[in-house]
């Protein structure tokens, strides 16, 4: 049975029992227990009978303070870390907003935090923080020890375990099954933080498979992101909304999309892909507050003598390596013949070669295999991916 259909089923299941902050105490003790190889009449002692104990473990009884406190003595646990399972809830809720506003600094404290733990919850925790950092191997090992779990989820961390093996499937580029994932989120309620991160995953997911539906859950991306005030990352919506536009030849609505962009980097570096679909570059530079990537090309085609020293001052850019990531498979794909080929030579391939970071090379590397494939009948294409592999494989 394909994992996709696993998790839909339990969604489906109407189990919809109150969260508990005991929840977690109980399984934490039995692992601490069996951990220490510690019978149940050890632990219990004199502070309380092996059939009570039994039952706190099961968590079919919630011990008194005393006697969690004595029991947690016997098996060496401090009270501070033991006091972190009663606030799980709220730092799995805290984890999935930083997530959502981009906040790396929370996720890395909750997880130093919690990275002890070996429970459903503090393994979300962990997904999110992998995810977050492009761990995506040591996320995928956690998402599948998940997987073997989901009937003991309750429906709230249901759901944030299928919102992020959703993201996950979409860093992967298993782009259809991310999207499966996340329409299955519909059916049951979600906060405005897993609301915001199905639009948002869903949008890219349609984006990156040139589908039509691109522009509908845009659309829903900027009502959601309006609703939290979020307004300055709607420019970005609408820079993507202008890509998708203009890839597939709606020339007149990404002109219309370009009036939306206030964000003058997002503007000029839509005008210039408009202009280079239109076949009209200005010999002036009008091109002032281009996206790090997008100047890069701009120089390359309007003052190539200039294009090296340029390259230089980006090499250690912070917002380079990310900002080329998006916007270089964009405006490449914008054409699928020769007259690309000297781009693809001269500024993509020496550009992914420099970047210090592995995740981008293979990204790009996936990327050019797949329009390879996909325009195969184009000797450009076929260059470029030759070129990529050789340097790839003398690189890795």
């Amino acid at each position: 049975m394909k994992k996709t259909n696993i998790i839909q089923q339990a969604l489906k299941q109407k189990d919809r029992k109150d969260n508990d902050i005991y929840e977690m105490i109980g399984a934490e003790l039995k692992r601490k227990r069996t951990t220490q190889s510690k019978t149940l009449s050890y632990v219990a002692g004199d502070v309380c009978s092996v059939s009570y104990l039994c039952k706190v473990e099961k968590n079919q009884l919630k011990p008194n303070q005393w006697m969690l406190k004595e029991i947690c003595k016997k098996l060496n646990i401090e009270s501070p870390k033991m006091n972190i399972l009663f606030e799980l809830n709220e730092l799995l809720d805290s984890c999935v907003r930083a997530f959502a506003t981009n906040n790396m600094a929370v996720i890395e404290e909750i997880f130093h935090k919690c990275q002890t733990f070996d429970n459903y919850k503090s393994l979300l925790i962990q997904l999110i923080y992998h995810i977050k950092k492009y761990q995506f191997y040591e996320a995928k090992k956690i998402a599948q020890n998940l997987m073997k779990i989901t009937k003991e989820m309750r429906e709230k961390e249901l759901t944030v375990f299928v919102a992020f093996f959703a993201i996950l499937n979409f860093y992967e580029e298993n782009y259809t099954e991310a999207i499966d994932n996340l329409l299955s989120l519909t059916a049951v309620g979600k906060d405005p933080s897993i609301s915001m991160l199905m639009n948002y995953y869903l949008f890219l997911s349609y984006f990156k498979l040139n589908h039509p539906f691109t522009l509908k859950y845009g659309q829903m991306l900027i009502e959601t992101l309006f609703q939290s005030s979020l307004m300055k990352e709607i420019q970005w919506v609408r820079y993507y909304i202008g890509l998708y536009q203009a890839k597939n030849g709606f020339l007149t609505e990404a002109e219309e999309e370009l009036r939306h962009l206030k964000n003058t980097e997002y503007y000029d570096s839509l005008k210039l892909i408009l202009d280079l679909e239109n076949h009209q570059l200005p010999k002036q530079n009008n091109y002032m507050n281009l996206r790090p990537f997008m100047k890069l090309v701009w120089i390359h085609l309007s003052k190539p003598d200039q294009y090296f020293d340029f390259l230089h001052q980006l090499s250690d850019h912070d917002e380079y390596s990310a900002d080329y990531n998006r916007n270089l498979i964009s405006y490449w794909a914008l054409s699928t013949d020769e007259e690309r080929f000297q781009e693809i030579v001269d500024v993509y391939i020496p550009n992914v070669m420099r970047t210090k970071n592995g995740y981008d090379r293979m990204f790009f590397l996936k990327e050019l295999c797949r329009f390879s494939f996909q325009f195969g009948k184009y000797k450009a294409f076929a260059k470029a991916y030759l070129s990529l592999t050789e340097e790839v494989v003398n690189l890795i």
